[in-house]
């Protein structure tokens, strides 16, 4: 005979509990005799023995209706040999997201699920183990019971379908009997999991809760203000409730640099300053014992590169000059009789300044030029040759119709359009709209957004990926967009959006690209560099300047350096996603199938379907018998 739960057998030693007080009970009193009783006395000899019987076959009913409730409670059973012991197929996925940090009964939430695990199953039993990054298929648990014991949390936030479907797919269709285990905590920042699979396998989803559903966060950073002496860091820091003191530190390259305490209501914001226009790497943190991921935050500040705008003019370019400061851009400004072609390639922002036509040479170049990474803005003359235009427009699938001559106010601004973001804090009202005297219906092919639209809903100011096109002469003689505070946002930003200027951190896991101003060779590539690893990212090469684009190629949140030839040309940081931050669930009610036994036990249940005979009911039933009998023995038994 065997039992699940052997520990259990332990509790028979309060078995010793009721002989203890029964022998209490049997201590011998000192004898007084009277005179004349010796009749009394052989009565009340039979009396005592009588007792003393009724005593001990209480004590032992009492004993074993106690013993046969623990053997109960441990589960007795006996396998039988001639039925397999365990199911053909078992298929067990383990959320290892960052969420699982949280702490449980017995550890963290994966290690309580691994600790039940291997007291479940046998060493010899055959599983299929799969986490958000690994996979071990039909293996013995004894062969990977350290790579279970040793599971790490991993970046990869897979949805619960996804995740779900991962592990059906290591199912074969067989014959056999098969079983999934989907142990994760259900946190409510996905959908729950499709409620039908396929009916050939049961489905055992297991969810696992902390015990405390406290967690403090740092959620972002950012650089509020750059002043010439200082820059302003700002840390957002939340906590599922309020906190009375939160100590948040600043270092630089490890080493303590400040030190800052708020208050979280439940939310609250620290402020940094460091000096200007320094190169800064460095990290915030706090300290908190829930998730460990998302309590360091690391940053990069670089020396900001200057922007190179090109305008080539037939008009005046007095605005350019105090919309592009020296100090941020490099403007070059030429005529169009004299453009040096040879200039154009080391360009960020090619802008054609009203210009009445355009060469074929010039077409060829500005088209070169966008297909290297450029950038370009089309400002058109009031009296443009269309047709030269439309050689150029039509490859970014615009035309330019014959000029109209009625005046129109330019009343539509999409504030949700990537060039006016966090531009205006709400919806524009009460604005003193711009207006054109004469303009250029543009022809476009559908899904190309528009930014600036007139009253008649046609395009003032569109785009095609890096491609910004005007419909009309922003000239004083035929607008007066250059007196409209429109005009320093949009040629502000479409200048900034030409060159990707360096962010503070990046996410990891979410599609990221980096652009870099070093113009690379094709045989050449970039590495990032840091303590623990060396990783190549996937790289694209422009005249100007490089793009790399990282998803989850990096495991680890830190900062790396970005090195070409063992030379740093920047530092970048990544950090891990906050959206498991929360600890926020799917209720029990709301998920299909879950039983509410515990892993171990469901575990236990599946494995020993069918191939073994239980004898805990048997037990149960013997202890309730021993128990009437000693009812019925203390009732009648005189």
């Amino acid at each position: 005979m065997q039992f699940q739960y052997p520990a259990l057998l332990w509790s028979l030693l309060a078995l010793a509990i009721p002989i203890i007080v029964h022998l209490f009970q049997l201590r011998k009193f000192q004898k007084v005799a009277f005179t004349n009783i010796a009749l009394l006395k052989k009565i009340s000899f039979q009396t005592r023995k009588s007792s003393q019987l009724k005593k001990w076959l209480t004590l032992l009913s009492r004993l074993l209706a106690l013993g046969c409730l623990c053997i109960a409670f441990a589960k007795p059973f006996k396998p039988n040999s001639t039925v397999s012991k365990a199911p053909n197929q078992l298929v067990i996925y383990i959320d290892n997201s960052f969420s699982m940090q949280a702490q449980g009964e017995r550890g963290n939430l994966v290690q309580q699920a691994t600790q039940e695990i291997i007291g479940a199953l046998d060493d010899d039993d055959k599983i299929t183990l799969i986490t958000n990054d690994n996979q071990w298929k039909d293996v013995s648990l004894g062969s990977i019971k350290n790579e279970l014991l040793g599971i790490h949390f991993s970046p990869n936030e897979l949805p619960y379908e996804t995740a779900l479907l991962r592990a059906t797919s290591f199912i074969e269709n067989t014959t056999s009997s098969k079983h999934l285990f989907f142990i994760s905590d259900f946190q409510n920042n996905h959908p729950l999991p499709p409620q039908e699979i396929d009916s050939t396998i049961t489905y055992h989803p297991i969810q696992l809760r902390p015990n405390k559903q406290n967690n403090i966060a740092i959620d972002s950073l950012a650089i509020e203000n750059d002043l010439e002496d200082y820059t302003t860091i700002s840390v957002f820091i939340s906590a599922s409730e309020p906190q009375n003191k939160v100590t948040v530190s600043l270092r630089e390259k490890g080493l303590l640099s400040s030190k800052t305490a708020i208050e979280l209501t439940p939310e609250g914001m620290a402020t940094f300053q460091i000096p200007s226009q320094t190169q800064f790497n460095g990290s915030v943190s706090i300290e908190d014992n829930s998730l460990p991921h998302d309590n360091e935050l690391f940053f990069s500040i670089q020396r900001p590169d200057k922007i190179k705008v090109m305008a080539i003019n037939e008009a005046d370019d007095t605005f350019l000059k105090k919309l592009y400061p020296s100090d941020e851009f490099l403007l070059t400004t030429t005529d169009y009789a004299s453009v040096d072609f040879g200039l154009l390639p080391d360009q960020h922002l090619l802008i054609l300044n009203e210009l009445e036509a355009l060469s074929e040479s010039l077409r060829v170049a500005i088209q070169s030029f966008v297909d290297s990474g450029g950038s370009l803005l089309v400002i058109p003359n009031k009296s443009s040759n269309t047709d030269s235009y439309n050689t150029l427009l039509s490859s970014f699938g615009y035309r330019y119709e014959s000029p109209s001559n009625s005046a129109q106010l330019i009343t539509e601004i999409k504030t949700s359009h990537p060039l006016l973001d966090n531009v205006f804090e709400s919806n524009v009202s009460n604005f003193q709209y711009p207006k054109v005297n004469s303009y250029f219906p543009l022809k476009s092919g559908p899904g190309n957004p528009s930014i600036l639209m007139f009253q008649d809903q046609t395009p003032f100011l569109t785009n095609y990926n890096h491609v910004y096109i005007f419909t009309a002469s922003i000239s004083e003689e035929n607008s007066n967009f250059k007196q409209s505070p429109l005009i320093v946002p949009i040629f502000y930003n479409i200048a900034r959006q030409s060159l990707q200027l360096p962010v503070p951190y990046y996410t990891i896991g979410r599609p990221n690209e980096i652009e870099i101003p070093y113009a690379m060779q094709r045989d050449q590539t970039l590495e990032l560099v840091s303590k623990e690893l060396s990783i190549i990212p996937l790289q694209r090469a422009y005249n100007t300047k490089t793009r790399i684009t990282v998803t989850d190629e990096i495991p680890l949140a830190g900062t790396y350096a970005l090195v070409h030839d063992n030379t740093t040309l920047e530092n970048i940081s990544f950090n891990y996603s906050r959206n498991e931050s929360v600890l926020q669930y799917h209720p029990s009610q709301s998920i299909e199938n879950l039983s509410g036994k515990t892993l171990k036990d469901t575990l236990l249940s599946v494995k020993y379907e069918g191939s073994i005979q239980g004898y805990w009911k048997w037990f149960v039933i013997f202890a309730l018998v021993f128990l009437v009998i000693e009812m019925l023995i203390l009732k009648y038994l005189s």
